[in-house]
């Protein structure tokens, strides 16, 4: 059984999550409550199908990424694994995790989320060749050939 999970995050949102700059992003944003997140440790971050243009007028991303995102950006993936971080935390958010750590956030259904949690990670890793696979809600396993090509890539990156 796979021990890595997994975690869909839409674009540009998860390239900022991965991207090989000190000031990436290092906070995920949810609506679901913090006692549901048990898991720590290795996480892959998965790239979903859908594109959020709150994320792409975001003045962070924008400045992160140096340029105001579009989907047609040869950088962005979709529907595939494109990096690893350390999952270390997770917890209600309370005026913490600045700048990425949101309070409330509108979700793209215009809906508000006033109960956020916050999603820590540390030490991302872009995966050099994205690996391609559908995504879930919430956390998830890949399948055991997904988890393969992950850990052989970040095996052939421990080595150089």
């Amino acid at each position: 059984m796979s021990t890595l999970r997994c975690l869909t995050v839409k674009q540009p949102w998860a390239l900022a999550l991965i991207v090989p700059f000190n000031d990436k992003k290092n906070v995920e944003n949810r609506s679901h409550g913090a006692s549901g997140w048990r898991h720590r440790g290795l996480t892959v971050v998965h790239a979903g199908g859908g594109w959020s243009e709150r994320g792409a007028a975001d003045r962070r991303v924008i400045d992160l990424l140096g340029v105001t995102p579009v989907p047609d950006d040869p950088r962005f993936d979709f529907m595939a694994a494109i990096g690893v971080a350390d999952l270390t935390d997770v917890h209600p958010a309370a005026q913490c995790c600045e700048p990425w750590g949101e309070q409330k956030y509108v979700q793209a259904d215009g809906t508000v989320v006033h109960q956020v949690t916050h999603l820590v990670f540390e030490d991302a890793v872009m995966l050099a060749h994205p690996v391609s696979c559908k995504g879930r809600l919430g956390l998830w396993r890949p399948t055991r050939v997904v988890e393969a090509t992950i850990e052989q890539q970040l095996w052939a990156a421990r080595r150089r």
